[in-house]
């Protein structure tokens, strides 16, 4: 695998753990809401039954009809209330808690309701406060009792949401740290190990080329694999391998150098030589003056030298003195001369 795609490849999986990171964080903080809205919502219930009690009580001790009106409006409340919570619970229990308060809730509605409507309707026709009958008294009891049981029904929903989102909040808080320190240890060791795989390409590759460089040029590096690091050590064997063809161009090339010298050494001590050899030899050039009498020479100062004298001096000849024979003749007539 070549390493820019094991390197693309860990950024890919590094941001795939943070994504997964990032989601459970937001699936958690959204349950986390979800729980603390019902548990709100539960708590606005709680509150809206207590004030319910508060206006029923206050109707049945003063017979006003702003707390009877207050109290139809607080029961509307209360019943949007359930409503709402009803399409959020999720837990059976929950919903079995909540369907006890709706009919807790329905039976007070009913009951005191028929209340309401009687003492207006007897008031209209009577035209002041009138005190309840026995049948009245019971219905009233049993209105008194299905609030308890209602408000009993609301406070262990409440208890029941309560304990859903602290352990909402728990689960999720050890969800984030499990996936926080999960992800982290699966980044570090994810680039851990692609770090050294790529780091000991790297010192493998260091080393057998410091093997090239040291000299040894008939040494090939191992090239297998696809990814960069085995197309440089490719590259670098080529390399290699075009530097001892230069190494042996070199050497052919020196030694031609060496025998070139050698010759031309050779050749400026014959030169030598031979200059020697020249300045010791002497030569007569140009017109040389000499008497037609006595044969006599003159030299370069103006005087008259023998004929030997003046070859002696300008050349490297020496002379041996001997007699032809017409001189002989001349000078030794009567002699005889011996053939030698």
């Amino acid at each position: 695998m070549k390493i820019r795609i094991r390197l693309r490849l860990n950024t890919l999986i590094s941001l795939g753990v943070i994504m997964l990171i990032m989601l459970s964080m937001a699936w958690t903080f959204w349950k986390i809401d979800m729980a603390d809205r019902n548990k709100n919502l539960v708590s606005e219930m709680r509150k809206a039954a207590f004030e319910r009690i508060l206006l029923r009580d206050e109707y049945l001790l003063y017979r006003e009809d702003r707390a009877g009106i207050q109290w139809r409006a607080k029961s509307e409340t209360l019943e949007g209330l359930m409503e709402t919570v009803s399409k959020r619970l999720a837990a059976t229990k929950d919903k079995a808690l909540l369907q006890d308060a709706r009919k807790d809730f329905n039976a007070t509605l009913s009951g005191f309701s028929t209340i309401l409507e009687k003492y207006e309707r007897e008031k209209r026709s009577v035209g002041r406060k009138l005190a309840f009958d026995e049948a009245d008294s019971r219905l009233i009891g049993q209105i008194f009792l299905k609030a308890y049981a209602l408000q009993d029904s609301i406070n262990r929903l409440y208890e029941s949401t309560e304990m859903e989102a602290v352990t909402t909040r728990n689960s999720g808080f050890i969800l984030i740290i499990f996936f926080v320190l999960g992800g982290g240890v699966a980044i570090i060791l994810n680039s851990i190990v692609a770090g050294r795989i790529v780091a000991k390409g790297v010192m493998k590759l260091h080393e057998e080329v410091g093997i090239i460089g040291s000299g040894n040029l008939d040494y090939r590096i191992d090239a297998k694999g696809d990814d960069e690091l085995a197309a440089l050590a490719r590259a670098s064997n080529d390399m290699a391998a075009k530097l001892k063809e230069s190494h042996t161009s070199m050497a052919s090339l020196q030694q031609e150098i060496t025998e070139r010298k050698r010759v031309e050494a050779e050749r400026e001590k014959l030169i030598r030589e031979l200059q020697e050899a020249l300045a010791k030899v002497k030569t007569l050039s140009g017109f040389i003056p000499i008497c037609a009498s006595c044969k006599k020479i003159r030299d370069d100062k103006g005087y008259w030298e023998q004929v030997e004298v003046y070859i002696r001096n300008h050349s490297e000849a020496e002379f041996s003195h001997g007699i032809c024979p017409e001189c002989f003749k001349k000078l030794y007539p009567d002699e005889i001369l011996e053939d030698l």
